[in-house]
């Protein structure tokens, strides 16, 4: 099913290649796809869409199913392909049961990259969640949280001091070597990931007005220049 699925998908692809008179791998129409390549070079496969490249993981995630490839999934795979690039998260929005956390399953199936789930709930402290960062840091897994809206504020507070910090780790590395990140007073290693977000700040206006009036003020304090 997952070939019959795949293949059709490949199909609809180079009939609309085709039909918009595609002839050059610089074009939009191929370029935003997923292509695997082999690299001759390094004795690797990489996975490429747009200027984003990556390796292809190994990660053994069983004979599972695929998603049907619509439009709006590959539109999806390019903004979460872009945000990796730019290391940065992503955030698919939607109502509840479209298939947020299915696409970005999908997605990690695709490059082959393990992904953890979780499922958000009031009961999680910062401690829980640091952990779960330290994890996905040293094992440079991607995780993706679901229903993520249900933090409470405090949490969310010291949450984005340590995605943060997660991230300036990241855009500090060289290359694949790992850098250190500390998170909740534990250094560990730093490798390359991205986090989803399966719902965003949707309910929690109060946090978010909070930081427009914080920064508002930062710049009515600041002097011309």
């Amino acid at each position: 099913m997952v070939m019959i699925t795949m293949d059709a998908h490949s199909r609809d692809t180079i009939q609309d290649l085709v039909r918009q008179q595609v002839t050059d791998k610089g074009q939009f129409q191929w370029s935003r796809q997923l292509r695997q390549s082999y690299d001759a070079e390094n004795e690797r496969f990489i996975i490429c869409n747009f200027d984003a490249k990556f390796k292809y993981a190994y990660e053994y995630l069983g004979n599972g199913g695929r998603l049907v490839i619509t439009p709006l999934t590959d539109r999806i795979y390019c903004t979460c392909c872009q945000a990796y690039q730019l290391k940065l998260g992503c955030a698919p929005a939607g109502p509840a049961g479209t298939g947020k956390t299915e696409t970005t399953k999908d997605l990690a199936f695709a490059l082959a990259v393990c992904i953890y789930v979780f499922n958000c709930s009031p009961e999680m402290d910062y401690i829980s969640m640091g952990n779960i960062f330290k994890g996905l840091s040293a094992s440079g897994s991607w995780g993706c949280f679901d229903e993520f809206n249900r933090l409470r504020l405090e949490v969310l507070s010291v949450c984005t001091v340590q995605y943060k910090s997660v991230l300036d780790a990241l855009r500090g590395m060289d290359g694949d070597i790992p850098t250190r990140v500390v998170i909740n007073g534990d250094e560990v290693n730093c490798k390359r990931y991205v986090v989803f977000f399966g719902d965003g700040l949707n309910k929690q206006q109060l946090f978010v007005k909070k930081y427009f009036v914080f920064f508002g003020k930062k710049k009515n304090c600041r002097g011309k220049k």
